[in-house]
C-alpha cells in the first residue's frame, strides 16, 4: 500500500475546529411536529420485545421512521429557500469510510444482501477486507505524521479521528454497495448518516478538507436530540459487535 504512505494530510481538517460553524437551518414549527411523529415510532420500537433487528414488526416501524426522516429533512429544506444538489446516483459522499452507523442497520443492509445479491457477497467481502486493512495502515501513517508534526499538536482524539477519516476521503475507495455506475444498490435501507448529509452547492464543496469553509453549501441535517438518544438506545439494544459502527467494518462481521 505504497500510495497510502504519501498519503497527503488535508490542511483544511489541521483548523476545522478553529473555524466559526455556519449559521444552522432553521427548523420550522411544521418540522418539529414531524420530528414528534418519529419520536414516537422509535418509542414504539424501544417498547418492543423483539429480541431481533430482523423481524417483520422492527422493520416495518424502521421503514415508517426513514420515510417520516425524509419528509422531516424535507421541511426544513423548503422553508430555507434553498435547492439541494445531492440525490440518487451522486456518489461524491461514497468515498468516506462512514462512521456512526447503527447496529441494526448494518444487519438489515447484510440480511438484504444475503437475500438478494447472495452471489455478490464474496466480491463484497474481499473489497470490505480490502477496505479495513487500509484504513489499519493509514492509522498508522497518520499517527506517525500526528506525532511528528507540529502543526497537528494539540489535536483532541476526535480532532484526530476526524482527521484519519479526511485521509481515508483520499483514497477513493468506493463503497462496496455502489454499482458500476456509481448508483448506490442500497438506497432504500442505507444508513441514517449517509441521510443526514445535504448540498446547497457544487459537488466539490462535500470534500472533507473544505467541508467547513465559508463558501460551503454543505450541511449534516440529523434528527434532533430526543431521537437520537433513542436510536443509541436501540444500537446497543440489537448490537452484536461491541465498539465497531464503521458501516464497512459492520458489514464485513455480519456478513462473515
Amino acid at each position: 500500500m505504497e500510495h497510502i504512505k504519501n498519503i497527503e494530510i488535508p490542511h483544511g481538517c489541521l483548523s476545522a475546529a478553529k473555524k466559526p460553524s455556519k449559521p444552522l437551518i432553521p427548523v420550522p414549527e411544521s418540522a418539529h411536529r414531524i420530528h414528534d411523529s418519529m419520536v414516537q415510532t422509535l418509542k414504539e420500537l424501544e417498547r418492543s420485545n423483539s429480541d431481533s433487528c430482523l423481524c417483520n414488526e422492527f422493520r416495518e416501524k424502521h421503514t415508517f421512521f426513514l420515510d417520516l426522516f425524509m419528509h422531516y429533512q424535507n421541511e426544513i429544506i423548503s422553508t430555507c429557500s434553498k435547492n439541494i444538489t445531492c440525490s440518487r446516483g451522486c456518489a461524491c459522499c461514497c468515498f468516506h469510510w462512514v462512521e456512526d452507523v447503527y447496529s441494526f442497520e448494518a444487519e438489515i443492509i447484510a440480511d438484504y444482501l444475503k437475500t438478494n445479491r447472495n452471489d455478490d457477497i464474496p466480491g463484497i467481502i474481499e473489497q470490505l477486507r480490502h477496505d479495513e486493512a487500509a484504513l489499519i495502515e493509514l492509522d498508522r501513517v497518520v499517527d506517525r505524521t500526528v506525532s511528528a508534526s507540529p502543526d497537528t499538536s494539540g489535536l483532541s482524539d476526535n480532532d484526530r479521528i476526524d482527521l484519519l477519516l479526511a485521509c481515508y476521503y483520499q483514497l477513493k475507495r468506493p463503497c462496496p454497495l455502489l454499482d458500476t455506475s456509481g448508483t448506490c444498490t442500497i438506497y432504500p435501507l442505507r444508513p441514517l448518516t449517509c441521510r443526514t448529509y445535504v448540498s446547497f452547492f457544487n459537488p466539490r464543496f462535500c470534500r472533507p478538507d473544505i467541508v467547513e469553509h465559508e463558501d460551503s453549501r454543505t450541511y449534516v441535517l440529523n434528527c434532533e436530540e430526543t431521537a437520537s438518544e433513542i436510536l443509541d438506545t436501540l444500537h446497543f439494544k440489537y448490537a452484536r459487535f461491541s465498539n465497531d459502527t464503521g458501516l464497512r467494518s459492520l458489514l464485513l462481521k455480519y456478513l462473515e
